[in-house]
């Protein structure tokens, strides 16, 4: 898993069971930081030449392959049977029937020699889905314990576990917006919000953060980071300091997050909310988030390595889904016109 923070792959090796339910063991973990050459690679390729977005595609897959090669060498791992991988989105717009993560699964599957799972959204968006999130099917059947499962990622987004149904959308974004700003004080991120409790919350922002358009859009519906730092920079922010930035945008996050977890989360199984992603890790901002809460939500952060890999032990979980042929989208989620399976497989020569 690589998400839109742009800080690294996630790898998992992971077990998956099912004996009427499904259940998993984590096994393995490892986090590797992209170098600043690749981070900044995937954060400007969207805008060079097709030549080079291909290459990037390419290429992107090679380092994926040797980083996974080095992990099953360092961990000694022996019973494999796919690689499950997300690629790096960089363009997300379902209503253009559009989605782009790259990262040659191919390439994968050949260098590795492991049938690899890719793409794990054009289908359901072929179905007139949003192809996001992907996620929630994973917290119905593995986290089914949890109320709601919140991830602060680049992009916060929620998944409600109901009687009846699941309810699961990108709320804001969040890591997006926060990293951005550190990284004009040569942060790659704001460690324990030290920098955001130092500024002043700008109540003029606040209120234009507030009034996004994206917030009067009904679930299903999807945010791509990239716009989310477009809409935010079109506002008028040049008189404001990153200081003031981060806290604002801290304060934005927190409010809206606490917002539509009040609202959409009153008729949750529970109120048990499992909270992950690397802004849990960000100690301001979940002081403000529970600040916003204000104890009507039992909040349960689990230990480190769920709170970083979460998202990699799902997407695992898509990868065991598709190998089985169940529905690993569903239309409730995504707006689809039917459940489907989602992901390209590349057959790798050791599984043959």
């Amino acid at each position: 898993m690589s998400g839109t923070s742009l800080d690294g792959l996630d790898l998992a090796y992971c077990q998956f069971n099912f004996s009427k339910e499904w259940s998993f063991n984590i096994i393995q973990t490892k986090a590797i930081p992209f170098d600043e050459t690749w981070q900044k690679r995937l954060q400007h390729v969207l805008n060079t030449d097709p030549l080079t977005l291909w290459k990037t595609h390419t290429y992107y897959g090679h380092l994926i392959a040797k980083e996974i090669n080095q992990f099953i060498d360092e961990a000694s791992l022996k019973a494999i049977d796919a690689i499950a991988m997300h690629g790096q989105t960089l363009y997300h717009n379902p209503q253009e029937n559009i989605s782009i993560q790259i990262g040659s699964g191919a390439a994968v599957a050949a260098l590795t020699g492991y049938t690899t799972i890719c793409d794990f959204r054009s289908v359901d968006i072929g179905l007139g889905g949003q192809g996001a999130p992907l996620v929630p099917v994973g917290d119905r059947l593995l986290f089914n314990q949890y109320g709601m499962c919140l991830n602060l990622g680049g992009i916060a987004n929620i998944s409600i576990q109901e009687i009846e149904r699941q309810i699961a959308y990108d709320i804001c974004g969040c890591n997006a917006y926060l990293n951005y700003y550190a990284a004009q004080l040569n942060k790659a991120y704001d460690e324990d919000g030290i920098i955001a409790r130092s500024g002043k919350v700008d109540q003029e922002l606040l209120s234009a953060l507030n009034q996004l358009y994206y917030y009067k859009l009904s679930p299903p519906k999807s945010l791509d980071a990239g716009q989310v730092l477009e809409d935010l920079l079109q506002l008028d922010l040049h008189h404001l300091s990153a200081e003031d930035m981060l806290a604002t945008l801290t304060e934005h996050i927190a409010q809206k997050i606490s917002d539509d977890i009040l609202l959409e989360g009153k008729n949750a199984v529970n109120n048990q909310l499992l909270l992950t992603g690397g802004g849990t890790f960000n100690t301001f901002l979940i002081e403000r988030f529970k600040y916003y809460l204000n104890d009507k939500i039992s909040l349960v952060i689990p230990n480190e390595e769920l709170i970083a890999f979460k998202e990699a032990i799902i997407f695992g979980f898509l990868g065991a889904l598709r190998l089985e042929e169940q529905a690993n989208c569903h239309k409730d989620i995504t707006g689809a016109r039917i459940n489907n399976v989602g992901g390209a497989v590349y057959l790798g020569h050791r599984n043959l």
